[in-house]
């Protein structure tokens, strides 16, 4: 499983941006808010 926690900032979604953490189909995401 993998991890995005809340040190890793996200100050706006746009398509040209870095995208903070990435997973592939069937992967399990954990998000810390």
């Amino acid at each position: 499983m993998k991890s995005l926690d809340r040190e890793h900032h996200i100050y706006m979604l746009e398509p040209g941006a870095t995208p903070a953490i990435t997973i592939d189909s069937g992967e399990e995401l954990m998000v810390e808010t």
